[in-house]
């Protein structure tokens, strides 16, 4: 799973930001992960957590 662990121990999303960064085609990771990518892993988190939320009310 992409996101286990996320975000304090997310080895397959560290993995992925380092052959991102070893090959060169995202010399930006930070800039490019915080507009594209961060604000749907904040989505599904919030969606997730409303979804607990409701099971445990």
């Amino acid at each position: 799973m992409l996101f286990k662990g996320f975000p304090e121990e997310c080895v397959t999303l560290k993995s992925l930001k380092d052959g991102a960064l070893s090959t060169g085609s995202s010399s930006k990771w930070s800039a490019e992960w915080g507009t594209n990518a961060l604000p749907l892993v904040n989505q599904v988190r919030a969606q997730t957590w409303l979804a607990k939320c409701t099971l445990h009310s």
